[in-house]
């Protein structure tokens, strides 16, 4: 059991390194607080934390490990539903030494890890008390439960406690020895009675994890783990992309791109739909969506002929992709088609330099005509047409209305093709269909600053709604690298200044200690002095005779 524990711990470590980035107020409770493993993280982050561990031994090392910290307060009450004296259940090893976990205020059975112990009485309170009081915020930004079996009845006694995330610990009737006494159905029943209607299942069986979002379905009955509550939709977005591109990432050893991370919870649920790569090229994009989206089709589009052969042999033996040797506008029929020096820049529109290869004639399509052909509905669409892109846009007006699809599209803002699309006309063609701009990404500049192109990342504004935070947040990331590296470059001037300062002090704290030693050394009176005090100590009354003539003697010239 102690290897599952620390397995759970990993995985709540992983969910709450992306809870502090994005909830607000910076503030934690943590009910069960054992030895302060979950805590750690949000102090050193600035965080303030309010404890409470009801066992001695527990607070013992609580103290050990974080000393009088000043923004933790760690309390020794046990938190119920009700106030007053309770009695507390050890738990203990077989050998007969206390046991690590399983102390609770309910009676637990008995496995092969753990053993029933001896009870002691403790002192419990509400939150909702301890917030009439003032003893703690009425708003949080994270109530940790971990009381093994008592997380209902600590939910029942925080009812005026606003949380931004609230985490409880479950298991199922084959663990422990029985049903769990907070049954994991009634506290998704009661939370979402109080707004919380997403949520996150950290699912343990033996030595798997899963995690599972907002539902309990195909939950096995010896499971156990932790369930993660958000009252803000946005909050459970942010921390969902965090967790599964990571995953996502650590799986395929790649660097998950950031647009992608905003759009894999939107993804993750549209199991059947399909995403259409529009000037797909060699089919990296294409690629890059099967990996990370196994439910997924793609329907890949490239009019340069070349280039489609090569699609078609790379996507062979994948039957979730469909390549189409076809051009996309707001109209069908045919076009003419300008190859250039280079196939990525080739386009329906003439380079504007006039630097043309080639002229061929290809097949032009709708996006809504082929969308009324395929059937399925589209998920992500991304367009990169050399300057063309807004057209293409027109031509499937009807997707953008019924399947509200993510957009990942290309602007270009120097004159780079003949009668080239604005950008401004996409950005507010876009809104007039009810979509916000999310993110901009791969940014192009010239030599001298000047934008030339980017990817647009486009999503419904009903979502982009849910997604924008509720309060301000006290931090952004940047995204700009020349910033960043500004920013770096002070940093390690102050570190370096700071440095040099702690190498100057420490040198003048070396001179003051020199001449401290020198100071505290006797002068050659003194030394005699204290050696003829030290041989007379010893002597008898005659000696001490001797020595107040001595002093008489000693007087008498000083008089003289």
């Amino acid at each position: 059991m102690a290897e599952q524990v620390a397995q759970l711990q990993a995985q709540e470590l992983a969910l709450f390194a992306g809870l502090r980035q994005v909830v607000q107020p910076p503030v934690m409770i943590d009910v069960g607080a054992h030895h302060g493993v979950t805590l750690a993280p949000f102090l050193e982050a600035g965080w303030q934390v309010f404890a409470f561990e009801p066992v001695e031994e527990n607070r013992a090392e609580i103290q050990r490990r974080f000393g009088t910290h000043p923004r933790l307060q760690v309390r020794g009450e046990a938190v119920s539903d009700s106030c007053g004296p309770k009695v507390l259940h050890l738990a203990l090893h077989p050998d007969g030494r206390l046991h690590d976990y399983h102390h609770s205020l309910e009676q637990l059975g008995h496995t092969e890890e753990f053993r029933p112990g001896p009870s002691v009485t403790v002192s419990a309170v509400t939150l909702d008390a301890l917030v009439a009081r003032g003893a703690l915020p009425r708003e949080v930004g994270l109530l940790k439960i971990d009381t093994e079996g008592h997380d209902l009845a600590v939910l029942r006694g925080a009812e005026t406690l606003q949380a931004a995330v609230i985490t409880v610990e479950f298991w199922c009737e084959g663990l422990y020895g029985g049903r769990c006494p907070s049954p994991v159905e009634e506290i998704v029943r009661l939370l979402q009675q109080r707004g919380y209607h997403h949520y996150a299942a950290i699912i343990h069986q033996g030595a798997s994890v899963r995690v599972q979002w907002s539902s309990l379905e195909g939950l096995p009955a010896d499971a156990w783990g932790n369930l993660v509550f958000f009252r803000e939709e946005a909050v459970a977005w942010a921390v969902r992309q965090k967790l599964e591109l990571k995953a996502q990432s650590a799986a395929h050893g790649e660097e998950t791109p950031r647009w992608l991370a905003l759009c894999a919870p939107w993804l993750q649920h549209r199991s059947g739909w399909i995403c259409y790569d529009v000037g797909a090229y060699q089919g990296d994009f294409t690629a890059l969506l099967l990996r990370h989206f196994p439910h997924l089709f793609v329907a890949a589009f490239e009019p340069t002929p070349p280039t489609f052969r090569y699609l078609e042999r790379r996507f062979a033996e994948e039957p979730r992709v469909q390549v189409h040797n076809l051009a996309l506008s707001d109209q069908t029929g045919w076009a003419s088609y300008y190859l250039t020096e280079r196939p990525v820049n080739n386009s329906l529109l003439p380079p504007a330099d006039g630097a043309v290869l080639e002229t061929i004639r290809v097949a032009v399509d709708k996006l809504d005509q082929f969308r009324r052909r395929d059937c399925r509905p589209v998920a992500l669409l991304k367009v990169d047409a050399q300057g063309h892109d807004l057209r293409i846009l027109r031509g499937a007006e009807q997707i953008l209305q019924q399947d509200r699809p993510w957009l990942f599209v290309e602007a270009t803002f120097l004159p780079m093709y003949q009668q080239q699309d604005d950008p401004c006309d996409l950005w507010l063609f876009l809104r007039e269909h009810g979509y916000r701009l999310a993110g901009l990404y791969n940014t192009h500049s010239t030599p001298q600053g000047l934008l030339a192109y980017t990817d647009c990342l486009f999503i419904p504004q009903e979502i982009h709604q849910r997604l924008v935070p509720a309060q301000r947040l006290e931090r952004y990331l940047c995204d700009d690298p020349q910033t960043l590296q500004q920013q770096n470059a002070l940093l390690q001037a102050a570190c370096q200044e700071r440095l040099e300062l702690i190498h100057r002090l420490s040198a003048e704290c070396a001179q003051r200690e020199q001449i401290i030693a020198r100071l505290s050394q006797p002068s050659p009176a003194q030394a005699l002095r204290g050696l003829v005090r030290s041989v007379l100590s010893r002597l008898d009354q005659a000696g001490r005779w001797v020595w107040e003539r001595l002093r008489h003697v000693s007087r008498g010239r000083s008089a003289s």
